[in-house]
């Protein structure tokens, strides 16, 4: 396109951005709305009320806030700084990638790099999974080498399956009223399956349990949690209910060698590490202003009128 000199798309789950330069403003916006329309299932005019534009040191400071993860649904989250070196090898291997825009995304990258090491803007679980198993993971000072049971094969099931895999434990087990999806959900985080009801030998062999079926009563008794502890001999038992209606007999809370948390303590966590990385977000918010004004310094200081558009 020749009102085009350099393009950029960066594309996730909840938003579809594209970067360009040109030598006039009106044409470029244009060029990049055509090409969004041409390839997507919106219209001209609906494209019109939903578009947002950025010009500028404004365009350069929003990719920067976006590789920082400022501006994501989850705040903090760690996947946009691969997305945004994704967008640019993209750009490159097309023959887009320009210097202007080059240079945009070497600059939001350090920032997102600095934003994650210097704040806490990435600290505490956000994720209902995660939390569940930060919060075993702090009762049980650490979780290296330690035996962790997952009961249920669900999507939350899987979400703290998924999030136990690279914790050092030591194995994994699935159980589910459904073998065929334990031994999915097993094979997916390299554990192993195991039949339900869960046996008085399994449920004393873990040393965190984590329950999230859709079972419409209790699936883990106080009997026999009791039972499982008395069988272990040693060390506490961490049990975390994540169904709702409880997958767990809130009666284990008189049992001494049992630690019982339930989506109340999960939402309290998730809350307590958002507020957290909130407040860690405004000092990402300086680190964004010192690196913009770096590389305005540095690069756009002569030619302004060159700055990327952002749609």
């Amino acid at each position: 396109m020749p009102a085009v000199n350099e393009a950029l798309v960066l594309s996730t789950c909840n938003r579809t951005e594209l970067y360009g330069a040109g030598p006039d403003e009106g044409a470029l916006r244009a060029a990049l709305g055509c090409a969004l329309v041409g390839h997507s299932r919106l219209s001209a005019p609906e494209l019109a009320r939903v578009a947002y534009v950025e010009r500028g040191a404004a365009a350069v400071r929003h990719l920067m806030r976006v590789a920082a993860s400022l501006d994501s649904a989850l705040l903090g989250e760690s996947e946009i700084q691969g997305q945004v070196k994704h967008a640019q090898r993209l750009a490159a291997l097309n023959g887009s990638l320009g210097p202007i825009l080059e240079s945009s995304c070497r600059a939001a990258l350090a920032a997102g790099s600095r934003a994650r090491r210097e704040t806490g803007i990435a600290s505490g679980a956000v994720s209902t999974a995660s939390a569940a198993v930060e919060l075993a993971r702090n009762e049980l000072e650490g979780l290296l080498g330690r035996r962790a049971l997952v009961i249920g094969a669900g999507r939350m099931a899987d979400g703290v399956a998924h999030a136990l895999r690279g914790r050092g434990l030591k194995e994994i087990t699935v159980a589910s009223r459904t073998d065929a999806h334990a031994r999915a959900l097993a094979t997916r985080v390299g554990g192993r399956p195991i039949r339900f009801p869960v046996r008085l030998e399994e449920l004393a062999a873990a040393d965190v349990v984590i329950s999230a079926t859709a079972a419409p009563g209790h699936v883990l008794a106080c009997a026999a949690l009791e039972r499982a502890v008395a069988a272990r001999g040693h060390g506490r038992l961490v049990v975390v209910d994540m169904a709702v209606p409880r997958d767990v007999d809130p009666a284990v809370n008189v049992l001494s060698a049992v630690t019982l948390k339930d989506v109340d303590d999960l939402s309290r966590a998730v809350d307590r590490n958002l507020a957290l990385r909130r407040r860690e977000a405004r000092v990402a918010e300086r680190i964004v202003d010192a690196e913009l004004e770096r590389v305005l310094a540095r690069i756009f200081a002569s030619d302004a009128d060159s700055l990327p558009t952002a749609a």
